[in-house]
């Protein structure tokens, strides 16, 4: 089916892994698990996608004809490369090298600004999950909180068309999510019970696709690893200067009263 312009695209993308938290295995970042999701229009989907082909263009002698990953940023900056290291982009082999970098992060910033989205995430302390629910999947868990604030996003919406897709890993990880989206469809969760979500019209399935061919997958990207670490350190710069803005603000239960965190949900802790 073609996708109209009133269409809502939901890119979901994970930082870390859901595998257990082991002490003295795993290094201290590997603590935190984060799934998010990007909720932008269609129309407004268009525009960034136009912007960052033009950004890419500008740097493609620079970029390698890669795609526009944040840890490939990250490797990329002249001024920590490390002797020996070979960095995703070039940046490094051009005069005023540090410059042009700087200004490319520039340019993807404001386009990340300027751009309107929101964003849904959940995450956890795989140590402290592992401790208090050790019964419990991490991965199948935060993929419930994350259906359910789709869900809740759908509602106060008044039932967009909705097209959701995540990144492909070419891992069990892609049928344990799609299996997780139709099992919610399917049974509900205690918040969301079988016969609400019966009446709901949410997307049939979801959609898998590589990061190199969506713009979509790679703006999610950007978001997903600076929650991640605004969880892990508190004081991440890129998070509280262009994410915390993008966050989708919190909703209340009228039944409960509750107030339900959309943007950064804390689960299992």
């Amino acid at each position: 089916m073609p996708i109209s312009g009133n269409t809502v695209r939901i890119f979901i993308d994970e930082s870390g892994t859901p595998d257990a938290y082991v002490s003295g295995k795993h290094q201290e970042h590997d603590k935190y698990f984060t799934i998010a999701a990007v909720v932008i229009h269609q129309k407004a989907y268009e525009v960034f996608k136009s912007r960052m082909n033009a950004i890419c263009e500008t740097y493609s002698p620079y970029l390698l004809n890669k795609e526009i990953k944040s840890n490939y940023i990250r490797l990329s900056n002249p001024r920590t490369l490390k002797e020996g290291q070979t960095p995703p982009y070039i940046f490094y082999q051009f005069p005023e090298a540090q410059e042009l970098y700087d200004v490319f992060c520039s340019h993807i910033k404001t386009l990340i600004k300027e751009t309107e989205f929101e964003i849904i995430s959940v995450t956890t302390n795989k140590e402290h999950a592992g401790q208090k629910h050790p019964a419990h999947s991490i991965q199948q868990t935060l993929l419930g909180d994350l259906w359910e604030r789709i869900a809740i996003f759908y509602v106060i919406n008044k039932r967009p068309n909705i097209k959701i897709l995540f990144d492909r890993t070419k891992s069990h990880y892609d049928l344990i999510l799609k299996k997780s989206f139709e099992s919610f469809k399917r049974f509900g969760t205690w918040y969301f019970p079988e016969e609400v979500v019966s009446q709901l019209r949410l997307d049939k399935d979801v959609y898998s696709c590589d990061s190199e061919d969506s713009r979509g997958i790679q703006l999610v990207d950007l978001c997903a690893y600076p929650i991640k670490k605004q969880h892990e350190k508190g004081n991440h710069d890129f998070y509280a200067k262009v994410i915390k803005g993008k966050l989708h603000t919190p909703v209340t239960d009228k039944r409960s009263k509750k107030t339900i965190n959309m943007g950064t949900k804390r689960s299992l802790n």
